[in-house]
């Protein structure tokens, strides 16, 4: 099975977990649509389905081959597509997916969501079919060893519920509270500790990094005017991301006006 005039949007600056890219009606009017002449589609189940979005390091050589089945190098070369990178449709029936594979190292370049006219009908044609059982996870093996993660670095369950702008307002956050790990300015730590939990009556005792893990802790999870006001403060004193989440902070406002 395949598509033509496929409209995609693709996320660059998250490659780490496919399922955090942004839902169609997350995405800005400015935001870049590629057009792709045609992509084949694959029906995989969920668990599999999670396993290519978590790893990066290594594409499924089965999926690979049977999309081959439906769009060849040679259609593409016929359509005067470039060959270095190969995309691909997944869809478990429920969610729908596309990724780019670099064809030589077999490595996922991103992920990217179909507009949404094209995303209903891919789940349209796989209504009420058998989606096969893969064990994607058993062909891949083992992941690599991960490399440390920064501390801005957003899991899945990091991420549930937020739009795409309270993801880089999470991000940006983040960012932030990590330039204040092993500050040397005593007393800094604890006054950003205590102005976001005003109700807790902190120990004297209470070392820096407990204070500083559980601000990381708060900040990671969920998105709120608490966060947003812990935020402004935080970054209003670090001109580093001031200006981006200055931005952040009138963009949200704009789409606030708009509903």
């Amino acid at each position: 099975m395949y598509h033509e005039n496929v409209g995609v949007r693709w996320e660059y600056s998250n490659v780490t977990d496919g399922i955090t890219v942004a839902e169609f009606h997350e995405w800005g009017k400015d935001d870049e649509i590629e057009n792709i002449d045609v992509v084949p589609v694959v029906a995989i189940d969920t668990d599999s389905l999670r396993v290519v979005e978590q790893r990066q390091d290594k594409f499924p050589n089965s999926i690979l081959q049977e999309a081959l089945t439906y769009v060849s190098i040679r259609n593409m070369q016929n359509y005067d597509m470039d060959t270095d990178d190969y995309n691909i449709i997944l869809s478990d029936g429920k969610r729908v997916i596309i990724v780019s594979i670099h064809l030589q190292n077999r490595k996922v370049n991103y992920y990217g969501r179909l507009i949404i006219r094209r995303e209903r009908k891919v789940l349209r044609q796989l209504e009420g079919k058998e989606i096969p059982e893969r064990n994607i996870a058993a062909e891949l093996g083992e992941p690599p060893k991960e490399k440390k993660k920064v501390l801005s670095h957003l899991e899945y369950e990091h991420t549930i519920g937020l739009t795409q702008t309270e993801r880089k307002f999470k991000k940006y956050l983040l960012h932030s509270i990590s330039r204040k790990e092993g500050t040397d300015k005593e007393g800094l730590i604890r006054y950003y500790y205590c102005g976001l939990f005003p109700e807790k009556k902190v120990p004297k005792n209470k070392s820096d990094k407990k204070m500083f893990d559980e601000m990381v802790e708060f900040a990671q999870f969920g998105w709120s005017d608490k966060h947003e006001e812990f935020g402004s403060e935080l970054i209003g004193r670090d001109s580093v991301y001031s200006n981006d989440w200055n931005r952040l902070l009138a963009k949200r406002r704009d789409l606030d006006t708009i509903r």
